[in-house]
């Protein structure tokens, strides 16, 4: 559990310092957010007109509508947010990172609510919601058991009736070719693990995806190829719908 507790500070220190002295500089930009979400480089970088696309694809696919009550688990800045359509008139974001969450706060329309919360505690929020949607985030947990819990958790707090959608999975049959890649941009193996030391992507696969909700009772379930217009990393990976 102490390694659990390292991993987890590493990434909320890196996704701290991103966004720190932000507001007092940026201008809420949907360029500015995909860049402090981390979508701004490399393998990893959406420009805002492919970001609009893939986050109006992804309501149809959910079918999203404008009474929903929706939860964002790590929401970061709230780039996905911005982008919802339609816009439900009761969102709720949450991210682990405090300074994430505060230039999400500034840039926020009416209907946004925002709180610094761990993805695995979001059942302290104590209410159910129409859609949850978890967007980039489980490849960064730290072990199995921390996978199963946050599952676990996800399908309770979603109404019965309601969806849930779990986006940018990385494919464990695509790990080695990610991996190859992800040497080639940073210059070399040893650079990469230097600069990524603890900080390794967890990988799953989907028939993993399929056990874990067959096993918490979700009986419908979707699973699709990812794709955002040239953003490379949409070959390694795959997103997640299902209804309760």
């Amino acid at each position: 559990m102490e390694a659990v507790g390292r991993a987890l500070d590493n990434r909320k220190d890196i996704w701290c310092s991103r966004s720190a002295g932000y507001v007092e500089t940026g201008n809420g930009s949907m360029t500015d957010l995909l860049r402090l979400d981390g979508f701004d480089s490399g393998m990893g970088h959406i420009s805002s007109e492919n970001w609009f696309e893939y986050v109006r694809q992804t309501c149809e696919t959910i079918g999203l509508a404008a009474d929903d009550e929706y939860l964002e688990v790590g929401c970061g800045t709230g780039a996905f947010m911005h982008a919802l359509v339609p816009a439900p008139e009761k969102q709720v974001g949450i991210d682990y990172s405090a300074n994430q969450i505060k230039v999400a706060k500034e840039f926020k329309s009416d209907q946004m609510m925002f709180f610094e919360i761990d993805a695995n505690d979001i059942h302290t929020l104590k209410k159910k919601f129409d859609v949850v949607l978890v967007n980039s985030v489980i490849q960064y947990f730290p072990s199995m058991e921390y996978f199963l819990e946050f599952f676990d958790k996800v399908v309770a707090i979603v109404r019965d009736g309601g969806r849930g959608c779990v986006l940018d999975v990385n494919d464990i049959e695509k790990k080695d070719e990610f991996t190859r890649r992800r040497y080639i941009e940073h210059g070399g193996k040893k650079k990469y693990r230097e600069r990524y030391k603890n900080l390794e992507h967890a990988f799953y696969s989907r028939d993993q995806i399929l056990e874990t909700l067959k096993h918490l009772g979700i009986g419908s379930v979707r699973i699709e190829d990812q794709f955002i217009r040239n953003y490379r990393n949409s070959e390694f990976r795959f997103n997640v719908f299902f209804e309760k």
